[in-house]
């Protein structure tokens, strides 16, 4: 098999082997219930080959489950799924796919290098274990164990884990969950560096910043069905320009519409983010300005300009109470 380096923004090299251009991932009408209720419905996708596809919807989508099935950790109720062409519980699939799980799937007395050189040993051709120890920040755990670790740190550790075996496919569920800003640009040119070497990278996400930052591909899913499946740069494309407003605390922003007119709506993107709609004018602007000021309200953050990815989620799903 060939390997090939491949390096990041910030100096992240890989060795992952090539992959073919089929499709890494097909579903076919997967329906999934739990005690009567169903969580996917008929649900059918394609996941390119070598791209990163982001996979978005609100809580109890039914994206867990769908992803859980084509990691083999759900045996399927209804319907196909190929992943690799193989069906998901393929002895095969266990060196070419790496998942990295929101939580769990470690000894709790176990440290975090000796974790990833264990990992490496399994497997035929690893990623060299300390040279992706050293990337991670690893090293710097010392002697810590698992039960020790923050949350930040278990990610990382599971990122570790799972694409030390070099695998042609990832499934990385909220995978900067916990990390501070300087982790998370990190990871973002690590999953970056994935895709440049040819690895189809399948990432599950709540922060549309993070989706918009890394996504090739975005798939929506609401109740159990897939309401969108776009090329990211296609799904953003035309609309008005939008207004958005970032805070430091929640805000109730039912008078500001008021002022802004009937057209205006707005949607939370994020717990302190605000997108606004229906008023693309710099007076909009300033009246939102003016508002925020005479409310006592500092701002993080006021433009103007296209609507980005949490502007079109929004538009689909609505806000991520689930409104």
């Amino acid at each position: 098999m060939t390997y090939f380096a491949v390096s990041g923004q910030r100096g992240v090299v890989l060795d992952f082997p090539l992959v073919s251009p089929t499709a890494a991932v097909a579903i076919e009408a997967l329906t999934m219930s739990y005690g009567g209720r169903p969580a996917v419905r008929d649900l059918s996708l394609l996941i390119a080959t070598g791209r990163i596809t982001v996979v978005l919807g609100p809580n109890g989508a039914g994206k867990t489950t769908t992803i859980e099935v084509c990691e083999g950790l759900r045996p399927i109720q209804q319907g196909s799924v190929r992943v690799l062409g193989l069906v998901p519980r393929s002895r095969e699939l266990r060196s070419r796919v790496g998942v990295m799980l929101q939580s769990g799937g470690c000894y709790s007395g176990a440290r975090a290098p000796e974790l990833v050189r264990h990992f490496a040993k399994l497997y035929r051709s690893p990623q060299d274990p300390t040279e992706l120890i050293a990337l991670l920040g690893l090293d710097a755990l010392g002697r810590t164990t698992y039960r020790r670790m923050s949350g930040g740190e278990r990610a990382r550790l599971s990122l570790a884990l799972s694409i030390v075996g070099r695998p042609e496919l990832v499934f990385l569920d909220e995978p900067s969950a916990g990390l501070d800003p300087q982790a998370r640009l990190v990871l973002w040119d690590l999953i970056s560096a994935l895709r440049s070497a040819g690895v189809t990278v399948v990432l599950t996400t709540h922060q549309l910043d993070e989706a918009e930052r890394l996504a090739d591909d975005i798939v929506i899913i609401t109740d159990g069905q897939v309401r969108q499946t776009a090329a990211l740069a296609e799904l953003v494309a035309g609309g008005e320009p939008v207004i958005t407003l970032r805070t430091v605390s929640d805000l109730d922003l039912s008078d500001l519409l008021l002022l802004l007119g009937p057209r205006a709506t707005a949607l939370r993107s994020a717990p302190d983010t605000y997108v606004i709609s229906g008023r693309p004018d710099p007076i909009a602007l300033a009246t939102v300005a003016t508002w925020a000021a005479s409310h006592g309200h500092p701002l993080r953050e006021l433009s103007m300009g296209n609507r980005g990815l949490a502007a079109r989620y929004l538009e689909i799903v609505g806000d991520l109470d689930g409104s």
